[in-house]
């Protein structure tokens, strides 16, 4: 089964997955180049979602590890703002 038909098949026409990768290229203006050890790619694609590339896949796992970091920063922060309170 090639992509289109693989597209279909899930219920996407080609014309919104066209669309969907327009309005991510608008969003994006920050790029950059990345070494990932040996089978990391083959580890992506037998793991990503249906229709989901590995550039997709990639970006998300970055902005959910973005967030969890963030979070704990903050929480960090607070605690650390306790603290100095408690003094």
């Amino acid at each position: 089964m090639g992509r289109r038909e693989l597209i279909t098949a899930i219920g996407s026409s080609s014309a919104s997955l066209y669309e969907r990768s327009m309005k991510i290229h608008k969003r994006i203006t920050d790029k950059m180049a990345a070494g990932f050890p040996s089978g990391t790619f083959s580890r992506i694609d037998t793991t990503r979602s249906l229709g989901e590339t590995r550039t997709d896949f990639i970006r998300d796992a970055v902005e959910r590890e973005l967030k969890r970091r963030e979070r704990l920063a903050s929480m960090r922060a607070q605690v650390n703002v306790s603290r100095s309170m408690e003094a």
